[in-house]
């Protein structure tokens, strides 16, 4: 599959961390592409915290595979 720009993507499986600039990320998570790698080959994905406190600030920007997303469906 072949995402764009800007795409909601759903992570397909978890992240953890091993760094301290970014944090685990589960699976189901929503992210945004931010980045389109060798024409798709890979794609940087930005996650964003969802909480108060932190509500819009980078949680992890990470460099996926295609099968690693599926894009995002809203729930009806």
């Amino acid at each position: 599959m072949t995402f764009q720009l800007l795409d909601a993507v759903e992570l397909l499986e978890p992240y953890y961390s091993t760094d301290e600039y970014d944090d685990d990320v589960e699976a189901g998570e929503i992210g945004t592409i931010v980045d389109v790698i060798n024409d798709g080959e890979a794609y940087r994905v930005e996650f964003i915290y969802e909480d108060p406190e932190r509500l819009g600030m980078t949680k992890a920007l990470l460099v996926l595979y295609p099968n690693q997303i599926r894009p995002y469906v809203p729930k009806k």
